[in-house]
């Protein structure tokens, strides 16, 4: 329900009445539209803060109930080792004791043994802010375990256990729940009496102090710190300077978010997430074991579902939706599953490749005619990201390649044998669901736009999209849950360009 709900409230922004005929613009222009992505965040006030916050939330599920240890952490955190003491942590504080809880869920799943690389506990304090709440780390230099090797040769060789040295924790006060719960309540109560607002406080608890006050800096154009730094947060929000920001408007900004480290920037919206998620399993803990199921491996042979694409479909969808051979795809055109792009490139911001490196249908070119379409929603989807581009370049644009529509299970095979990315269980594009947009022929500037508008609609959930580094090229499959979404883009695109003839 909540996904229809997510839809439905996209769907009712973004349309705005347009006609086509009355206005005979130089360009397309989809009649419906996402409003606050690409050159929109230039202005903070079309952003549509709350909308776009809910949308990102919505998306951060998938980051987040991909993960094994999500379906069993709303017991541990709520159970009597956990809640009470968050409960009386934050009460202490004067902390939502929830916000706390969606903090220890997205950092640990609630497990107070948990460790990475430079953090521990339920609380994934690091070292140095574990000394700066008072918690005491002891370590030495000891047998950590075991490993076996191999000595000698032929004859001689043995299978040896020798023993492992490293730092062993004499104490670590990290992983004591009634240590690191409080200390984690006394920290986010600092951030907050020193920002004055609660979500900078939950972005700087991963973010860090640093870099918090340097996006600040970039993002208000004065050097922000202590001193003045609840002065210049005063009626911002972290949403407004997270989204705020382009490649091209307050690039310094959009440079430095995209250099931080793992998914530091997006933490604030993952909290957020994880704040409705264990509000969810609260109200109906079947409907939460149902949510996390969604985001489980489809397929055998992965542990985690490896990308958003890969959360919408499976081996069921591939059987029911695949396209058998040439014959089949043949009869996909006839009975309309499969169109064709519009031709009016100059207009519509698309080119199909059919020559220079990589052409589309370059293993079948005598059948190249019924590899030149796909399914209205992925070209609607291809045409969107083009609008979506032009709109952010303006005069610097200049249309997109596409080199691979649909195609169908032979030539997927076929492509396999010096394609390693062709080698899937998840042959999308023999589904009618992918395009690739190569990447040879993009400057510096251009792929770093192209990058941006992906990233941004991918973040609201609209669709998923990998690197193939092999190919130099962007694979891109729109969100099935966006379907008429992106299928309505395309048929407005077949009226604009029959209406401009």
């Amino acid at each position: 329900m909540f996904r229809r709900t997510i839809t439905l409230t996209l769907i009712i922004w973004v349309v705005f009445p347009f006609d086509l005929a009355a206005a005979e613009p130089a360009t397309f222009i989809p009649s419906q539209r996402v409003q606050g992505v690409g050159k929109d965040r230039e202005n903070s006030k079309a952003i549509g803060l709350d909308i776009r916050t809910d949308l990102i939330k919505h998306a951060s599920r998938f980051y987040i109930l991909r993960q094994e240890k999500a379906r069993a952490a709303p017991a541990r955190i709520f159970g009597p080792e956990l809640w009470p003491i968050i409960q009386r942590s934050a009460q202490a504080k004067g902390i939502d004791p929830m916000i706390m809880a969606a903090v220890i869920y997205i950092e640990s799943f609630g497990d107070c043994n948990a460790r990475s690389s430079s953090a521990a506990g339920c609380a994934q304090f690091t070292r140095q802010a574990a000394r700066e709440e008072g918690l005491r780390v002891v370590t030495k230099r000891g047998q950590t375990g075991t490993r076996t090797i191999t000595r000698g040769r032929g004859k001689t060789e043995r299978k040896v256990v020798v023993p492992v040295y490293g730092t062993v924790y004499v104490r670590d006060d990290r992983l004591d729940p009634t240590k690191a719960i409080p200390a984690m309540a006394n920290r986010l109560s600092k951030r907050i009496e020193s920002l004055g607002r609660v979500d900078f406080s939950i972005a700087e608890y991963h973010m860090g102090w640093g870099y918090l006050t340097t996006a600040l800096s970039l993002y208000s154009g004065q050097s922000v710190d202590y001193k003045n730094v609840r002065k210049v947060v005063g009626e911002l929000s972290y949403p407004q300077v997270f989204f705020n920001n382009t490649p091209r408007y307050k690039a310094g900004l959009y440079n430095f978010l995209g250099r931080l480290a793992d998914y530091s920037p997006t933490y604030y919206f993952r909290i957020m997430a994880g704040l409705d998620l264990l509000k969810l399993y609260r109200q109906n803990p079947a409907k939460y074991e149902a949510e996390w199921k969604k985001y489980q491996p489809k397929f055998p042979n992965h542990e985690v579902t490896p990308n958003r694409m890969w959360s919408y479909y499976g081996p069921d969808d591939v059987a029911r939706l695949g396209i058998a051979d040439l014959p089949a795809l043949q009869a996909a055109w006839k009975n309309g599953r499969i169109k064709t792009l519009p031709n009016a490139s100059a207009k519509l911001g698309v080119n199909i490749r059919t020559t220079s490196k990589s052409p589309i249908a370059e293993r079948d070119l005598k059948n190249r005619q019924w590899y030149m379409g796909s399914e209205p929603a992925t070209l609607g989807c291809l045409l969107y990201i083009a609008y979506e581009l032009r709109q952010l370049q303006g005069n610097a644009f200049v249309p997109l390649e596409t080199n691979s529509l649909v195609r169908h299970l032979k030539y997927q095979d076929a492509l396999g044998g010096r394609n390693t990315n062709a080698r899937t269980q998840l042959p999308t594009h023999a589904l009618g669901k992918a395009f690739d947009l190569p990447r040879t022929n993009l400057n510096r500037q251009q792929e770093r736009d192209l990058t941006f508008i992906l990233e941004d609609l991918e973040s609201l959930g609209l669709l998923g999209w990998i690197l193939e580094g092999a190919q130099r090229t962007i694979h891109v499959v729109p969100n099935p849950e966006y379907q008429g979404f992106f299928a309505g883009v395309y048929y407005d695109a077949v009226k604009f360009v029959d209406s401009t003839r």
